[in-house]
């Protein structure tokens, strides 16, 4: 807005003094009024109260940032949802770590899913919900505790259970759609592919049971159990660890093993992946594999500092990975260490299965920080911290 002049107006005659002082009065008032306007539009600074959780009390859990870049890309992921192990699960900002909501679900959610903007848990306790925005849509104890993340498909929700079940829950209500019984306890994540949900037992064996209707299609005889560990289902195969330390490669239509691997007869964990022909797994020996899906051949192996029961995020050429302590970007090609980094144990369930987007790689550890780091050079971006544990993020 433009300054008035004093030269701009016109001298008046003695005789209108009084005339005078009130038009410049007048001026004077539209004056303030344009003024107030255009600091309004502006911009304002409120003062909000302070947010409360449920209970009442002021939230403990806070954002720090590190740096001021974002570490990449805009139009993706805008949050970031993690369990913790006081029953909670928040929404953080993906950019800057702020919190947006927190909802009490009971139990560890180990990894949140998210699905056309609903999260979806399963958690240590017995519980699958489905949470808007910072509300809770559903909330079914179907029986059991679950240690895996559900899974999605044609509008049901898929989980197993440490009572042998794997259940189809309805996405929109959380009612039971079917059951299926195994032998024993269920610990991982399910896979689904062509109708079929893919699981493992702890009874030795791997199922591929009808989505619609819960029946059996096939089932595979294995040489351990399958715990804390899940199947993928990638062309037509499902690959699969049990406790022996063998990787199975099975015909995902016909249920026949086609290949088995036995790097080094120690228990696989996490979920493998699957890139460009190379299944990439880690084990209790403290190694991370790549191997040749054709034939099982060593592409390369990379020792760690512990136990390797967790789930690598294969992503732009890098495979990020990390034991309860160390975290580490590998390049995917090579076997090459890029970085690593170290925290207060990662995962507080001890499985850690970290999540990328927008060029940040997030990850919880057991310190109550959740950690977003710089994709290509590891530098902390931002942390959001909890007073109790947090499980392994989701981006969504």
């Amino acid at each position: 807005m433009s300054r008035l002049q004093r030269s701009s107006l016109t001298p008046l005659e003695p005789s209108g003094q009084l005339h005078s002082a009130r038009i410049v009065a007048a001026f004077l008032t539209l004056a303030l009024l344009l003024l107030a306007a255009c600091s309004s539009t502006a911009g304002s600074h409120v003062k909000l109260p302070t947010p409360t959780n449920s209970l009442g009390t002021t939230p403990t859990a806070q954002a720090t940032s590190t740096s001021s870049s974002s570490g990449g890309g805009t139009g993706g992921p805008s949050s970031v949802y993690v369990g913790a192990d006081d029953g909670t699960v928040y929404s953080v900002n993906a950019a800057s770590g702020t919190k947006k909501w927190q909802v009490t679900v009971g139990g560890l959610a180990s990894k949140p899913l998210v699905v056309n903007g609903v999260v979806y848990v399963a958690t240590s306790e017995g519980h699958v919900a489905a949470l808007g925005t910072g509300s809770t849509i559903w909330n079914v104890t179907p029986g059991g505790n679950f240690a895996g993340r559900p899974s999605y498909d044609n509008n049901q929700l898929f989980v197993g259970s440490d009572n042998g079940s794997l259940y189809a829950l309805g996405a929109g209500d959380g009612s039971v759609h079917w059951t299926f019984t195994t032998g024993d306890r269920i610990t991982g994540t399910p896979a689904i592919a062509g109708g079929l949900v893919y699981t493992g037992s702890a009874d030795e064996y791997l199922y591929a049971i009808h989505e619609n209707d819960g029946t059996l299609a096939w089932k595979a005889k294995l040489i351990y159990p399958v715990e804390l560990t899940s199947p993928l289902v990638a062309n037509g195969v499902v690959y699969v660890g049990d406790d022996s330390g063998t990787l199975y490669e099975v015909n995902a239509t016909t249920g026949t093993i086609m290949n088995k691997f036995d790097p080094d007869g120690n228990q696989i964990g996490g979920r493998p992946a699957v890139v460009n022909g190379v299944v990439y797994f880690g084990t209790g020996n403290h190694t991370l594999y790549a191997l040749k899906v054709s034939n099982g051949s060593a592409v390369w192996k990379f020792s760690v500092s512990n136990s390797l029961l967790s789930t690598p995020n294969v992503n732009n050429g890098i495979v990020y990975v990390a034991d309860t302590n160390d975290f580490y970007a590998i390049n995917a090609t090579t076997g090459q260490l890029v970085w690593h980094k170290q925290a207060g144990g990662y995962g507080t369930d001890g499985h850690p299965w970290p999540s990328v987007a927008n060029g940040l790689v997030f990850l919880g550890a057991s310190d109550g920080n959740l950690y977003a780091y710089n994709a290509s050079t590891g530098q902390v971006q931002w942390t959001f911290h909890d007073q109790v544990g947090l499980g392994s993020p989701q981006a969504g």
